[in-house]
């Protein structure tokens, strides 16, 4: 691809998920006309979603059930649009979905009139795995044996891999890699992504709310039992998560640390992809002496199977907090 002065530059956020994305996504679309002051314009393609899944399911096979359907070339012609209204130098696409895209080589030559900029945050692949497992709970999508949810979803867990990919599309200069430390972020991922395009996050920009919040290990564990005990219908089950996500907010002010995987579950993952996440620091980072990611592990406080049976202590926990917001688990 070669630089012109007369293309406009193009940040291509491309995940990966449970990486911060749906944070980015909102700070972003609520934060448009402080960027159109920098020159920075943030298309708006659906009400639904402020994430451009709708032109990330272009370049996926079969496309992506949950995303809203835009023709390609409307998408573009409003890109065009929306740049040469308000003459900005920049914009931005955001979306997770780009992340396992096949079809990169027609992604690129979509993209051949802008200076494409890829950026992906690269989350450790242990505290993927457990987001990941969490969010699968979460939704309601069937899960057997950690040891085998961690070998299946850990075939996909070669980072080198995927970044090879993007960089024979679109040169390895134009591929910026963000290690994910939100713990170190004082201003969130959303803060980085700012930093990456040399914006000063000022008071110009809102914080946005905390979205697609994580559920805490009792939670999870309650919903499963829920389900298997009770035929909930779908607002029951809407607004069980909703009540779940407030109630592990609460919990997570106290400040303890948990775990759906073991410590040595979680020492095997970190130490199964050492060498591919220090080959990736010393490409995309010029930092040959260090990994991408601290190989620290928490001790775990307890092994005990995820699986087990909720102890009465936590499940009438939850159900005091899930009476008192007007629900209660004997009415299903």
């Amino acid at each position: 691809m070669v630089n012109s002065e007369s293309k406009k530059n193009l940040y291509l956020h491309v995940g990966m998920p449970k990486s911060g994305s749906t944070a980015i996504q909102n700070f972003i679309a609520q934060n448009q006309a402080a960027l159109l002051k920098k020159g920075v314009v943030y298309p708006r393609l659906t009400q639904s979603t402020p994430g451009h899944h709708a032109l990330a399911s272009h370049y996926r096979k079969g496309g992506i059930s949950w995303a809203e359907y835009l023709p390609k070339e409307e998408i573009f012609s409003e890109f065009r649009r929306l740049v040469h209204e308000h003459d900005a130098h920049s914009f931005i696409i955001s979306s997770e979905a780009f992340w396992a895209s096949p079809y990169k080589d027609k992604l690129s030559s979509d993209l051949e009139k802008y200076n494409v900029r890829i950026i992906v945050f690269l989350r450790r692949q242990d505290e993927f795995l457990e987001a990941q497992f969490r969010q699968q709970v979460k939704v309601g999508n069937e899960i057997g044996p950690l040891d085998e949810f961690i070998e299946t979803w850990s075939k996909a867990m070669s980072f080198k891999d995927k970044l090879f990919q993007w960089e024979e599309y679109f040169g390895r200069q134009n591929i910026i890699v963000i290690p994910y430390n939100a713990k170190a972020w004082s201003k969130g991922a959303e803060g980085k992504l700012l930093e990456v395009m040399g914006i000063p996050y000022t008071q110009e920009f809102t914080a946005s709310v905390v979205s697609n919040i994580s559920l805490n290990r009792a939670s999870l564990k309650y919903i499963l039992q829920t389900r298997n005990k009770k035929n909930m219908g779908k607002d029951d089950e809407e607004k069980l998560v909703t009540l779940l996500e407030e109630f592990s907010k609460e919990e997570k002010k106290q400040g303890k640390k948990e775990f759906i995987f073991s410590e040595g579950q979680r020492r095997m993952i970190v130490s199964k992809f050492h060498d591919d996440n220090c080959e990736i620091a010393a490409r995309y980072l010029n930092n040959e002496q260090s990994n991408l990611f601290e190989d620290f592990v928490h001790p775990h406080e307890s092994d005990e199977d995820f699986f087990a049976p909720l102890s009465l202590v936590e499940t009438i926990k939850i159900e005091r907090f899930l009476a008192r917001n007007g629900f209660r688990a004997n009415d299903l």
